[in-house]
């Protein structure tokens, strides 16, 4: 996938609505796909901070405008090139077991044996640790086919779902 500049989308993929702009800004982060934004990313960057991605449909395809170090990157597909675009559901990295045990004992070197038992008694629950969901884009581009990956932000998967429900039907699906 090649980037291109702002002034060249229109003529690639057509013109987006004038009142109402369908738009999603910053509910994703830029993973891989662009050999000219891993480049970029490649460089030192001291803050590693990922780039943020927004999607913009225009009337013969979708607009992907990528921020990094302060500067845009564009990137253009016409409906016809999008093979798919697939949202996938993060598994489960780990559970850390929270101990009872440990809790009632220190419950009761601090309030003695009512403080054990209010120690043990007062669960926390184990703690989730979960990846976090995906979206894949899978493009037609220079005659093979090309993957664009971003990570989803934390509670922004249903927002970002709509959207691609709404726009693109047709190739969008969920894998969860």
């Amino acid at each position: 996938m090649k980037l291109i500049k702002k002034s060249e989308l229109e003529k690639t993929i057509g013109k987006k609505g004038f009142w109402s702009p369908k738009k999603i800004v910053g509910l994703c982060e830029y993973g891989a796909g662009i050999e000219e934004i891993d480049d970029a990313l490649g460089e030192q960057n001291f803050f590693k901070i990922n780039p943020l991605v927004n999607f913009t449909k225009y009337s013969d395809g979708i607009e992907i405008s990528i921020m990094h170090n302060f500067k845009l990157y564009y990137l253009a597909i016409n409906n016809s090139d999008i093979k798919s675009i697939t949202l996938e559901s993060g598994g489960i990295i780990d559970i850390e077991e929270r101990s009872v045990l440990k809790r009632a004992i220190v419950g009761g070197l601090i309030l003695g044996p009512i403080g054990a038992i209010l120690g043990g008694a007062s669960g926390v629950k184990d703690k989730i640790i979960k990846d976090s969901d995906s979206l894949i884009i899978i493009a037609q581009s220079e005659g093979k086919e090309q993957a664009l990956i971003c990570t989803i932000k934390k509670g922004k998967t249903q927002e970002l779902a709509k959207f691609f429900i709404k726009n693109f039907r047709n190739s969008f699906s969920v894998n969860k």
